[in-house]
Parts: C-alpha cells; structure tokens; sequence
C-alpha cells in the first residue's frame, strides 16, 4: 500500500512540476519597445482599474501547447495582483468612479493606490524586477497550496508583468498554472494554464 500511494504522489506530482515549470511568458516586445531604468518613471500615472482590452496569448511549450484567455476571475487589477484565499475581491458599484494611481516607482519597488471617487480605499507596495525585454515582471505570493496537495488540494502558480504600450497605457500579462487532485480517490485535476494579456487604459 505505501508503495503504491508512493507511485500515485510521484505520478501526480511530476506533471505538475512540469506544469509549474511551464508558467512562461512568450516574447511579444521588442526590448526597444518597452520600459528602461531610464524611463522607468513613465509608468507612474493614473489608469482605469477596470481593463479595456484582454487576449490570450500564445503558449508555446512543447508539452501543453493550449493555454485559456482570462475567464472572469480578475475582474479589476487588484484582483489580478492580490487574489489570496482571504482577500476580498475589489467591488465596483455602478455611479462611483474608480482608477489606479501608480506611484514612487523605483528601480526594485512601486506603489499602487486605488481610489473610490477620490478616496484611497485599497494600496499595494510591490517589489519587482525590470529586466532587459521592457517588462517589469512583479514579485508578490504567486506560489499557492491550497488544502493538501494531491489529497485534497492543489497547487497555483501564478506570474505577472507589466510594460507599457505606445500610447503610455497599462500592459498586464499573467501566466497562471493549476493543478490539484485527490489521491484518497484516484481523481485527478490535469494541468490548467490560463494566459493573457489586459490593457488598462491611462487617464489623462
């Protein structure tokens, strides 16, 4: 019995690390295109919390060769940034307006107030790193166990970074792995990648 249950955790287990491994980002700037430490202050500004634009985008992993545009679950930036377990979703209410302001951007760190017409309700100070392909790629828990991995739970692994297109508005991409099972039943969740892109659109 232990080794048979030691074969199914092994069996489960691999894929998924196969999986995570594949949370990736496919080339889509020219380094050119994108922000520098020159212009890393450019991003600093007022854009819309909801997002204008989405699509997915390519997964071009050799295994899973698929990946699903967003669903719906990241309505706001905030919650694309902060979708802990015990986060509550960021409600907008028809008649109030709302943005995020993005401030204090330094070479390894930013600041992002949102507003409630006019009122700051929710921030987030977030490390990131800003390498050479013009992306600022966010460090924040992307790494999640939910429950009891491969008994009843899951594994999530979700990377995000930002740039900014030629009319100076807000460029998200996310990468987002699942995977999760129950061994005690011999039910398996197979890999789930989701990936896409969201243009949030700079107020003037």
């Amino acid at each position: 019995m232990r080794g048979i249950s030691l074969r199914i955790i092994i069996g489960g287990i691999l894929p998924t690390l196969l999986g995570l491994s594949c949370a990736s980002f496919p080339k889509q700037y020219d380094p050119r295109d994108g922000l520098n430490h020159a212009a890393i202050k450019q991003l600093e500004g007022d854009y819309r919390v909801e997002h204008y634009s989405t699509r997915p985008t390519k997964d071009s992993t050799l295994i899973w060769n698929f990946s699903q545009p967003d669903l719906g679950r990241y309505p706001t930036l905030f919650d694309e940034i902060n979708n802990g377990l015990l986060v509550k979703k960021f409600k907008v209410n028809a008649g109030k307006t709302y943005c995020v302001s993005i401030h204090s951007v330094t070479n390894k760190k930013l600041r992002m107030y949102y507003y409630e017409n006019d009122i700051i309700i929710k921030q987030n100070t977030i490390r990131f790193r800003l390498k050479d392909d013009g992306y600022l790629y966010l460090r924040y828990r992307n790494f999640k166990i939910i429950g009891l991995p491969y008994l009843l739970g899951g594994i999530k692994l979700k990377r995000s970074r930002m740039t900014l297109d030629s009319d100076n508005n807000l460029v998200f991409e996310t990468s987002e792995v699942t995977s999760g099972g129950m061994i005690l039943f011999f039910v398996f969740q197979p890999v789930f990648k989701s990936k896409y892109e969201k243009i949030y659109r700079r107020i003037e």
